[in-house]
């Protein structure tokens, strides 16, 4: 069964000899997919993995798994999971307070795949720069660094998205959020699995 896991990613990336590669890639099997969240060290993975593989991924402390079958079950995070899942989420700096105990699984995987898909735009036009580099998801936009606010607004415009909503006062987190919901609302494709 394929399943979906958020983790840590290792390596730098520089050179064949130190690559960005999930964590536990040792124990994903010889096919795995994953995508970053642009230059931060957090990506999604999906594997098609047997049940006693799977049980050494989730044993990991800093690995979230989604559900199984998560993608035509329909569950949903549930009032058990939410703030745990928020939690994970906003400590590797990706926004999580919009989700909620009613959003399926599913929702939540394509809501942080697009801002996922988003970051790695701002990873191309920013050669790489640290996007919390001296911020938090609290800061307001208009105390976002001069350079990185740059980057931000022009990977937001190469992708025909509409910066009137990132301004001000509004925080990193709802900037985020704001222009990851501008992706199309088509799929994301990610290990075997549609999201």
């Amino acid at each position: 069964m394929v399943h979906l896991y958020l983790m840590p990613i290792t390596g730098k990336g520089s050179s064949r000899l130190d690559p960005r590669v999930p964590k536990y890639r040792q124990d994903l099997g010889a096919i795995w997919q994953m995508m970053d969240y642009g230059n931060c060290p957090v990506c999604l993975v999906a594997s098609n993995l047997d049940e006693f593989s799977h049980a050494a991924v989730i044993s990991y402390a800093d690995v979230w798994a989604w559900p199984e079958n998560f993608q035509n079950n329909r569950s949903v995070v549930g009032e058990d999971s939410v703030f745990a899942f928020r939690n994970r989420l906003e400590q590797w700096n990706i926004p999580g307070m919009w989700i909620r105990p009613s959003d399926t699984w599913l929702e939540v995987a394509h809501g942080i795949g697009t801002m996922f898909q988003f970051m790695q735009r701002f990873s191309a036009v920013s050669s790489n720069a640290d996007p919390f580099d001296g911020v938090t998801l609290s800061t307001p936009f208009e105390h976002y660094p001069s350079s990185l606010k740059h980057f931000l607004v022009e990977a937001a415009t190469s992708m025909g998205f509409d910066t009137a909503g990132i301004s001000g006062n509004s925080d990193l987190r709802t900037a985020l959020k704001c222009l990851g919901d501008q992706w199309a609302d088509g799929p994301l494709h990610i290990g075997g699995l549609t999201l």
